[in-house]
């Protein structure tokens, strides 16, 4: 990742953060609406990547477009709902590692603008990947987390 730092001594988004508002102009829509989204980057809030699992990855190609979802789930804890970004218009895939069920919790990501609309970078703790895309979108649902239920029974 060029902005964000995701080390075995810790994490730290504050450097991406940081040139946000100089590169977010320039992201589609989409990606620009996921990048900004209040909590992406608060390492305790419940919208925040840190910790998604990566748990399946699927390509669709017609005659004029490739798209490809990337599925997180929650771990329970911090997270209550899961995650399924869609790529659209995908130019440039590339996995660190073939054996992507094996990356563990995700650590941080980072939303680029780049030539063909954006670039998005996902660290894991045993991996990275990342897409080149026209746009994105992202979307949060809910989960069967026990504690979801225990909260909204309590509610």
């Amino acid at each position: 990742m060029r902005f964000v730092i995701a080390s075995g001594e810790g994490i730290d988004p504050s450097g991406y953060l940081a040139q946000l508002p100089r590169i977010a102009p320039a992201l589609p829509p989409g990606a620009r609406a996921f990048a900004e989204a209040q909590g992406h980057y608060d390492l305790n809030g419940p919208r925040c990547v840190k910790d998604l699992v990566l748990s399946r990855v699927d390509f669709d190609s017609t005659e004029t477009e490739v798209t490809l979802e990337l599925r997180f789930r929650h771990r329970c804890g911090q997270h209550v709902e899961n995650l399924l970004l869609r790529y659209y218009g995908v130019s440039g895939f590339m996995l660190e590692s073939p054996e992507w069920s094996r990356y563990g919790p995700l650590l941080l990501d980072e939303v680029l603008p780049h030539a063909h609309g954006l670039s998005h970078e996902i660290g894991h703790q045993a991996g990275s990947l990342a897409v080149i895309a026209r746009d994105l979108s992202a979307s949060w649902t809910a989960s069967d987390c026990p504690e979801r239920s225990s909260a909204l029974t309590q509610a």
